[in-house]
């Protein structure tokens, strides 16, 4: 490989991963589990049943690893707790016992974590 297009490639490749990325960071959370929390956990229909809700995921935004901070990132205190920002982009259809429908956009920002059980988790960071 000559200079030039070594040179090509390496500065392509640098440029390529600087910033949010499509698929989770080595050792993140896997997009299906990122998924399912959010579901179940943040924007689940109601306990006692009869709403059933659809999601259509419009982005879903991984940045890099970083050292979680106990007060602003909600993980355990005096822990060496990795956490791995989420920028989350979907369209909730909620679908009542009536028949009737409702549509809500929500584009937010979480960090995920793995808990002292080594369960994935995460804290809501904010609306965009």
């Amino acid at each position: 490989m000559t200079r030039p297009v070594l040179t090509a490639l390496v500065a392509a490749t640098v440029f390529a991963s600087a910033g949010p990325a499509l698929e989770p960071p080595v050792g993140g959370p896997p997009e299906a589990d990122v998924k399912a929390l959010l579901e179940k956990q943040m924007w689940g229909p109601p306990m006692q049943g009869g709403t059933k809700h659809t999601y259509d995921y419009k982005a879903l935004k991984f940045a890099g690893p970083r050292k979680g901070e106990f007060r602003t990132d909600g993980v355990p205190a005096n822990s060496n707790t990795t956490v791995f920002p989420v920028k989350v982009e979907v369209v909730i259809t909620k679908r009542y016992t009536d028949g009737s429908t409702a549509t809500e956009e929500k584009k937010q920002a979480y960090v995920f974590f793995k808990d002292e059980f080594g369960d994935w988790t995460f804290r809501f960071k904010g609306n965009e």
